[in-house]
Order: structure tokens, then C-alpha cells, then sequence
């Protein structure tokens, strides 16, 4: 689905500190012509920001959490949850190290 993918890649410019804490996001207007995508597409990627955590709305406008900890903390939740997954698909498949 477009709206993930939209969402990955700005939980990742979140993560990797391209947007810092507390700083305003691009609109979701300047976001859709990055992306080239709807704004409506674009909107549901910022809500799914928002329901990990890392975004926030205030005042009309979209911003990063100001809390450093609560980006350290889904960095350290997504970086186990990979690993989990890729232990469990080695599972699946046969592979044993």
C-alpha cells in the first residue's frame, strides 16, 4: 500500500535524524509532491506516524515528538522486532546456525 511506504520513508528520515526532535515536518501538500502521491495518501501516512508515536499535530502543523527518548526507544523496538523476524523466517525455512 502506497500510504506505508510514504510512512516507512519518514519513520526512517525520522530515525536517521534527517527531521530532529521538535521540528516541524513539511506540509502533507509539500509531502505529496515530493512522494508525488495524494494528499489524502499522504495524510493517512502522517496518521500512522502519529500512532507510533513519533509525530504529533500541533496547531494544524506536523511535528516530530520533542522527546529524544521516545525516538531512541522505537529505534531499539523496530531494530528487536527485525531481528525477531529475521530469526523466525530462518525458523520457518530450515535454516539452523
Amino acid at each position: 500500500m502506497l500510504y506505508k511506504q510514504v510512512a516507512e520513508e519518514v519513520f526512517f528520515d525520522i530515525l536517521s535524524g534527517k527531521y530532529k526532535p521538535g521540528e516541524q515536518l513539511p506540509s502533507v501538500r509539500k509531502l505529496a509532491d515530493f512522494y508525488q502521491v495524494n494528499v489524502n495518501t499522504v495524510q493517512r501516512s502522517i496518521s500512522e506516524l502519529k500512532m507510533s508515536g513519533l509525530v504529533i499535530k500541533r496547531k494544524m502543523c506536523n511535528y516530530v515528538v520533542q522527546e529524544s527518548e521516545i525516538i531512541e526507544d522505537v529505534k531499539t523496538n523496530y531494530i528487536k522486532k527485525i531481528e525477531n523476524d529475521y530469526f523466525r523466517v530462518k525458523e520457518r525455512i530450515g535454516i539452523k546456525w
